[in-house]
C-alpha cells in the first residue's frame, strides 16, 4: 500500500487541535487528531507500517482511498478521468456568434468586428440540424446554448430569437433540459428583450463586462454619438436583476481603473443580496502586472472589505476548478457564416477556423489543428485534478512545459492550500 500522492496535510486555523487530510482527486476533507500528523510525516513513505502503529486509522484511511494499493498508477487513473468526463456527452455545448458586428468598439476587444455580418437561416436550420443529429443519445441530459459574438443582442429578434425558439421545441420534443447564457455589453438589453428571455421559462445567465464607474466606463464604452453608455446599462441590470435573470458582472481592470470599482459596488448596493448576481475581477490581459497594480488592488479589497456582495475577490481560484467550455469535446462554436471554432478567446479568422457546418448538420472538419488536453509536465503532475488551464492555452505551450502555476512540489502545495481555504474555509463550510 501507498500513501496517494494527492494527499495533502493542512493546519486547522481555527483549532489546534486538528488537521485535515485534504485529497484533491476525489475532493475529500479527512478531520484528523492533530498528534497524527507527525506520526504521518515520518511514516508516509513506508505507510504499511502504520497498521501496527494505529490499525483503525490506517484502515479508515483505506476506505477512503487516502491509501491506495501499490500498483495503481494514480497519474493515468487521474487523467483517465479528466479525459472521459471532457469526452462525456451528458451535456451538448453550443455556442453560436448570431453577429459579428459591434455597436462599441472597447480598446482592448481582440476581434476584428464585422460590419453588416448576420447569421441567416441557412445556418439557422444547419445549426439545428447539428442539435438533432447529437440530442438522441440516450445519456445526453441537457443542452447549454451561447451567444457570443459581436454583440449578440445587435439581431435579438431577427438572428436569436428563431434559435431560441427553435432548440426550445427540439428540447421539448427529446426531454432534455435547455438553457441559454448571452455575452452581452448590455445596451441592448431592454425591459422587453429582459422580458421575452424570461418568457421561456429557462433559466438565463447573462455576462456583461463593466471598466470602472461611470466616469472610467464611458471612455472606453461609448455610442458613436459620443454617449457612454453607464448609466444605459445599469439600469438595464437593475430590470433584469428585479426580474431574476442570473447576472455576472465582469470587472475588466488594471492599475489606473481598479479603484473606481468602489463606485461601481456602491451602485449596485440595493441588489447586493439579491441571489442572481455576482462581481467578478479579472485583470485586463493586454495590461502589465506591477508593483503599482498589486498596490491599487489590495487598496481596492481593504476599501471593500465591508461590503457583502458575492465575488472572486476574496478567494484564489473563485467558487471552484471549472474547464473551459472549449475543453469538452463536443462544444462547438458556430459562427454566423457557418464556420466552426473551438475558442472564444481568440479572434473568428479563417486561421483560427477548425471547419464548418454542412447541409445536413454535420460538422465537416477541415483544418488539422491539434488541441493536446495535457503537456508532457501534466502526465506527472500532482496539482492536475484542480489544474483548469484551458486545451487552447496547453496546445500553445512550448517544449511540453506547464502554461500556468511553477510546478516546483512547494509551489504545488501552496496552490492546493490556497484552493481548500477558498472552497472549504471560505464559505464556512467545515467548522474551522
Amino acid at each position: 500500500m501507498k500513501w496517494s500522492l494527492y494527499n495533502e496535510i493542512i493546519d486547522s486555523s481555527y483549532n489546534k487541535d486538528i488537521a485535515y487530510i485534504y485529497n484533491i482527486r476525489y475532493d475529500l476533507v479527512y478531520t484528523i487528531d492533530r498528534t497524527l500528523v507527525a506520526i504521518l510525516q515520518k511514516y508516509h513513505k513506508n505507510i504499511e507500517n502504520l497498521e501496527n502503529i494505529h490499525p483503525d486509522f490506517y484502515r479508515s484511511m483505506i476506505d477512503n482511498k487516502l491509501i491506495v494499493e501499490n500498483n495503481i498508477d494514480e497519474y493515468q487513473e487521474c487523467l483517465n478521468d479528466i479525459t472521459t468526463r471532457l469526452k462525456s456527452d451528458k451535456s451538448v455545448r453550443i455556442t453560436v456568434n448570431p453577429t459579428l458586428d459591434c455597436n462599441l468598439k472597447c480598446w482592448y476587444c481582440y476581434e476584428n468586428h464585422t460590419k453588416g455580418s448576420f447569421i441567416n437561416q441557412d445556418i439557422i436550420n444547419r445549426i439545428c440540424l447539428y442539435l438533432q443529429n447529437v440530442i438522441s443519445s440516450p445519456t445526453n441530459e441537457k443542452v447549454q446554448l451561447s451567444f457570443f459574438g459581436g454583440e449578440p443582442l445587435l439581431c435579438f429578434s431577427r438572428c436569436m430569437k428563431p434559435l431560441i425558439d427553435r432548440f426550445n421545441t427540439i428540447c421539448s420534443c427529446h426531454k432534455k433540459q435547455l438553457s441559454f447564457s448571452i455575452t452581452t455589453n448590455g445596451v441592448c438589453l431592454t425591459k422587453n428583450t429582459v422580458d421575452e428571455l424570461l418568457s421561456y421559462g429557462q433559466k438565463v445567465y447573462i455576462q456583461v463586462a463593466f471598466d470602472g464607474n461611470r466616469e472610467a466606463h464611458n471612455k472606453i464604452k461609448f455610442l458613436k454619438s459620443g454617449e457612454g453608455v453607464y448609466d444605459i446599462v445599469r439600469n438595464n441590470l437593475y430590470y433584469a436583476l428585479e426580474k431574476g435573470l442570473i447576472v455576472t458582472i465582469r470587472c475588466n481592470y488594471d492599475a489606473m481603473t481598479i479603484l473606481s470599482f468602489i463606485n461601481l459596488l456602491e451602485d449596485f448596493q440595493n441588489y447586493w443580496n439579491f441571489p442572481n448576481l455576482r462581481f467578478d475581477f479579472h485583470r485586463i490581459w493586454q495590461t502589465d502586472v506591477d508593483n503599482k497594480l498589486f498596490e491599487r488592488l489590495a487598496k481596492f479589497k481593504e476599501s471593500v472589505k465591508g461590503f457583502n456582495f458575492k465575488s472572486n475577490l476574496p478567494t484564489y481560484r473563485g467558487n471552484s476548478a471549472t474547464y473551459c467550455a472549449c475543453d469538452y469535446d463536443n462544444n462547438f462554436i458556430f459562427n454566423y457564416d457557418g464556420n466552426i471554432y473551438k475558442c472564444t478567446a481568440r479572434d473568428f479568422t479563417s486561421e483560427n477556423k477548425i471547419g464548418f457546418l454542412d447541409l445536413d448538420g454535420n460538422i465537416i472538419i477541415t483544418a488539422n489543428k491539434t488541441f493536446e488536453k495535457f503537456t508532457e509536465e501534466c502526465t506527472h503532475c500532482r496539482f492536475l485534478p484542480l489544474c483548469t488551464i484551458c486545451t487552447k492555452v496547453r496546445s500553445e505551450s512550448k517544449n511540453g512545459k506547464c502554461p500556468g502555476i511553477d510546478s516546483k512540489a512547494e509551489n504545488i502545495s501552496l496552490n492546493i492550500r490556497k484552493h481548500f481555504y477558498d472552497k472549504f474555509i471560505l464559505p464556512n463550510k467545515l467548522n474551522i
